[in-house]
């Protein structure tokens, strides 16, 4: 779906993060990882510190399955101590928790 084809903006936004989460899960994670850098793009531009964060915590986890999670830490607590959004912080909790698990 192109931004100029979504309903809404926030259909758009919801529409990179289907598409990561599809391609994550067929365990294509460098496609994963290039569609949520460009959903973050997107939330940085035109969304709201929740949609940031839900980017933020969808890209970090990609990073983590391919092992480059570590730099990702600090903004997911950052989101985890800071964020009023529960869904935003069970994200955070549960990515950093995959990160020492995996490690």
């Amino acid at each position: 779906m192109r931004e100029d084809t979504a309903a809404t903006p926030a259909d758009f936004f919801e529409d990179l993060k289907s598409r990561a989460q599809t391609a994550a899960e067929a365990g294509r994670l460098e496609e994963a990882g290039l569609i949520m850098r460009e959903a973050l793009a997107w939330a940085k531009e035109h969304g709201d510190q929740n949609q940031i964060d839900s980017a933020v915590c969808a890209a970090a986890a990609v990073k983590i399955q391919l092992g480059q999670g570590e730099p990702e830490l600090p903004v997911l607590r950052e989101i985890l101590l800071r964020s009023s959004d529960p869904a935003n912080c069970r994200l955070a909790a549960y990515h950093i928790s995959l990160y020492y698990d995996l490690k």
